[in-house]
């Protein structure tokens, strides 16, 4: 989407993968292959492939990061403002 100018709904897009990956991470502490988009969560059926939803799942993990990163740095505050009051909450 960034490459064809569309850096505003990349942005949108990364946030809300970003923020459901963190939001499983800070209930679970792990952070595995298969999300449920819709229902923002890691708890999916799997069907195909592997048996189970594998846990520290390397393109997941490389995923976060160049979503991250590419995120403009107003984006990236945001993100951890949100993250910091999910944190508190769950405390």
């Amino acid at each position: 989407m960034r490459r064809y100018g569309f850096n505003i709904e990349a942005n949108r897009v990364s946030m809300n993968f970003l923020s459901m990956v963190t939001e499983n991470f800070l209930r679970d502490g792990t952070i595995h292959e298969k999300y449920d988009a819709v229902k923002r969560s890691s708890d999916t059926q799997v069907t195909a492939g592997y048996h189970m939803n594998i846990v520290g799942f390397g393109w997941t993990n490389g995923v976060f990061l160049v979503l991250l990163h590419e995120l403009p740095p107003s984006d990236v505050t945001q993100l951890a403002h949100e993250i910091n009051q999910a944190s508190a909450s769950a405390q």
